[in-house]
């Protein structure tokens, strides 16, 4: 697989990322699946994996730290996000202070069994948490030697206070054929060489037709999450169902590689709990296809 560097990280990622999170960390979902999806991950390319401290409930880290015990972690990337804190009952609370990052910090180098975190993103903040506290106990951890370098996940104003602070080595953002507003602020980044990493580039497959199959519990698992989670995107993904009849090509292979074709994105994330679909997104980067479907897909974003 192709890989390209991270901005200004020095690390050289595999074009596609695998994102830890959701039901994979969860008990209910096989745990040697799991497993087998990481090492596949691996043998096909991709040597970059991102989690969070509080994903899957905080089991995210632990089985991802499981499934790499045994492989050659100096050619592997690990990333992982604090500031999201998991607490009695599963509730979720945002907390960015030093107290709470350091705890964090500590708590996912024991889950993932590492001594480092190659790249440490901040998950969600405020405007407000984007200060000068943050900056402070994110440049004691790498003088400590816990982690590498230090990114922010975010979207909209965040994004933009976080490229102008030129304090953060790389930005993670969405970006997909649906959700397309932060297209220039990708080429802002890229001007100022911050590492830039595309969440959610399938749009949750909101424009899948598949998604209206309900075959096992995961599947019905998705599309309730979409339903809850996702109204809106799934309304404005009647738009772009066209890409379902294209021949030869799958509306998922469409969708991911009019992200990969910016030249503005370093890493694309995807997440995925089948081997068949992880297979199909790295084999469909070698694919060469007609313009004019990305011509339709710009032309009805700028309407």
């Amino acid at each position: 697989m192709k890989k390209k560097y991270l901005g200004k990280t020095g690390l050289k990622v595999s074009h596609l990322g695998l994102g830890v999170g959701g039901i994979f960390g969860m008990k209910s979902f096989d745990e040697k699946k799991a497993f087998d999806l990481i090492h596949k991950a691996i043998e096909n390319g991709i040597n970059f994996f991102d989690t969070g401290s509080a994903y899957s409930y905080g089991n995210a880290e632990v089985r991802l730290g499981k499934a790499l015990k045994s492989s050659n972690l100096d050619s592997l990337i690990i990333s992982t996000k604090g500031g999201t804190v998991l607490s009695k009952g599963y509730r979720f609370s945002k907390n960015f202070s030093s107290e709470s990052l350091l705890k964090n910090l500590e708590n996912s180098l024991r889950k993932l069994q590492l001594e480092k975190i190659d790249l440490y993103q901040l998950h969600s903040p405020s405007l407000k948490d984007i200060n000068d506290d943050v900056f402070n106990i994110i440049d004691k951890m790498k003088k400590d030697g816990k982690i590498l370098h230090s990114g922010v996940s975010c979207d909209g104003k965040v994004l933009e206070k976080v490229i102008k602070s030129d304090f953060f080595d790389t930005v993670m953002t969405t970006y997909n054929i649906i959700s397309h507003d932060n297209e220039k602020k990708l080429k802002k980044a890229k001007l100022k060489n911050i590492g830039t990493i595309v969440k959610s580039p399938l749009a949750h497959t909101v424009f899948n037709n598949n998604i209206f199959k309900i075959s096992d519990v995961t599947s019905l698992w998705y599309f309730l999450r979409i339903v809850k989670n996702y109204k809106l995107k799934f309304l404005q993904s009647f738009r772009y169902r066209f890409i379902n009849d294209v021949a030869a090509f799958s509306s998922s292979e469409i969708a991911l590689n009019f992200v990969a074709r910016n030249k503005n994105v370093d890493l694309i994330m995807i997440g995925t709990t089948k081997i068949k679909h992880l297979l199909e997104n790295i084999e469909s980067l070698d694919k060469n296809y007609p313009n004019k479907i990305f011509n339709k897909i710009e032309n009805i974003q700028n309407l």
